[in-house]
């Protein structure tokens, strides 16, 4: 039976149809459904209270819970309109007829215009606003045309007293039950969709969830593949090259692979880069991408980070594969190139470099770290730059600052060993940081809106100019290649991010 009407009530139901259309298809149904139980139901009431006087009242209630069920066909052909128009005629008519020519409104059915009235809210998509006011308003007007209204032949009146006040209390105790449990299945009905809703939307996040892992995530190694590796690389030489800020890769091949393949198969294959990718994953920093390349090969970035640190990076994790322990699968050892990018190079060019430092670690009996060192950056790369007008702004304390951080760089970089005593790195990071105070405040003053993430490149740039002077301390020189990128590092500064708030100094 349970089964029986859930069929009725979903009749022309589809699960591709908007929630709206699918609620009203389903209170349609319902509303039939129930409709068809009441007539019957009212029917045998009448049989039972006097089945030869009200005998025209019984044949009008069976007639249309007969034509009620041609809702169910109409919602299944689609006709959701003509459906809505159907069911509230063959639920008003009959009551309009039994009040107006037999009962009167003494029996108390005439209530049920009031649920009727409701009746085309629930079961229309508020889209067809028409349709619903005439179908309401036409069963109100079937009410008023009922009420206090006494037929001459009134077959209530051969009623007893007792009989026909427990026939009005029946209806209108009736009419309230009705509403409350249409109103009860239609917020069902709404719940059930949005909990169907919320299904679909976990189940759709899920989905995404997975593509996007697929999409940028080794299946077996559990780290970055080789596609979302260039997509990070290439975002970080972006950033690089903005900021200035240095950026060293680094490439690394598991030794002989081959013959782990060979011996033990590529399952057990599969199990050492695992482990590997594990290994080398838990020993870099959080700011470092491990990514595999291809087959036994993988990458890692490592931002903010000199050749001379990163060639450390690559011996530390070349030891620690090496002395790891790898079962049955014995001695795994690994191969390094190490390279940094010189500031503009491409990363194609870029990669050769790496590209051929791994190749000449594996030439030179693999199980070490080769690093490709910029020669190509000389001292005739360094050149003082000097203030030209077309850096002046309109505040003339923000121009003799510029002035004196130029002159402040030029200084350091006449200064042939550039060594740490020497002090000159010392009194521009100085000049810097009561700059870069000055110069945000003065931000804040003039309601400049990228004053906040100004602030933060200010940050970014000392700290960066810091940790190239502590990590070359116990040199008695800087590399040539770091005095590069300082310059460029704060020469555009001043050209590129201080210029876009020069207009507003106006």
């Amino acid at each position: 039976m349970k089964k029986l009407i859930r069929n009725l009530i979903n009749i022309g139901n589809r699960k591709d149809y908007a929630g709206s259309l699918q609620r009203s298809i389903l209170m349609a149904n319902l509303c039939a459904l129930g409709g068809i139980v009441s007539l019957i139901g009212y029917s045998l009431v009448y049989f039972y209270l006097d089945p030869i006087g009200l005998q025209p009242v019984i044949w009008i209630n069976l007639l249309f819970a007969l034509l009620l069920s041609a809702v169910f066909m109409l919602n299944d052909k689609k006709h959701y309109g003509l459906t809505a128009v159907w069911l509230i005629l063959c639920l008003s008519v009959p009551v309009f007829i039994t009040l107006r020519l037999y009962l009167g409104y003494r029996s108390g059915i005439h209530a049920f215009f009031i649920l009727f009235s409701i009746l085309p809210i629930l079961i229309i998509p508020v889209r067809r606003r028409v349709l619903i006011f005439l179908l309401s308003a036409m069963v109100l007007s079937f009410y008023f045309l009922t009420y206090h209204y006494i037929p001459a032949d009134n077959l209530v009146f051969s009623l007893a007293k007792g009989v026909l006040s427990t026939l009005e209390t029946i209806n209108m105790l009736f009419v309230l039950v009705v509403i409350l449990i249409v109103f009860y299945s239609n917020q069902q009905i709404i719940d059930s969709f949005e909990n169907d809703l919320s299904d679909k939307h976990n189940s759709l996040e899920t989905m995404l969830a997975t593509v996007r892992k697929s999409a940028t995530v080794d299946a077996l190694t559990d780290i970055v593949n080789r596609g979302h590796m260039e997509v990070r690389i290439s975002e970080e030489l972006a950033r690089g090259y903005r900021y200035g800020f240095p950026i060293s890769l680094m490439m690394f091949d598991i030794d002989h692979f081959k013959k782990v393949n060979d011996a033990f198969g590529h399952d057990a294959g599969d199990q050492v880069l695992k482990m590997i990718a594990s290994i080398v994953k838990s020993s870099i920093r959080e700011t470092d991408t491990l990514g595999r390349w291809g087959g036994e090969e993988f990458m890692i970035l490592l931002p903010y980070t000199h050749e001379v640190v990163a060639d450390k990076v690559a011996r530390k994790l070349c030891h620690i594969i090496a002395e790891s322990q790898h079962g049955d699968y014995g001695n795994i050892t690994a191969s390094f190139g190490v390279a940094q990018w010189d500031g503009v190079e491409s990363f194609e060019r870029l990669y050769k470099r790496l590209d051929n430092a791994l190749y000449a670690a594996k030439e030179q009996g693999r199980n070490q770290v080769v690093t490709d060192l910029l020669h190509h950056i000389d001292k005739q790369t360094v050149e003082i730059p000097a203030w030209i007008p077309e850096w002046e702004s309109s505040n003339p304390e923000l121009n003799r600052q510029h002035r004196q951080i130029i002159v402040n760089l030029a200084s350091f970089l006449r200064d042939e060993e550039r060594s740490i005593g020497s002090g000159s790195l010392d009194l521009l990071i100085l000049d810097l940081a009561s700059h870069f105070e000055y110069e945000e405040n003065l931000l804040l003053k003039i309601g400049y809106p990228e004053a906040e993430s100004h602030k933060l490149l200010h940050r970014k740039l000392l700290r960066w100019i810091k940790t190239m002077r502590n990590e070359h301390a116990s040199q008695s020189e800087y590399p040539q290649h770091s005095i590069h990128i300082l310059q460029e590092t704060v020469i555009n500064h001043m050209l590129e991010e201080d210029f876009k708030f020069f207009p507003f100094l106006r």
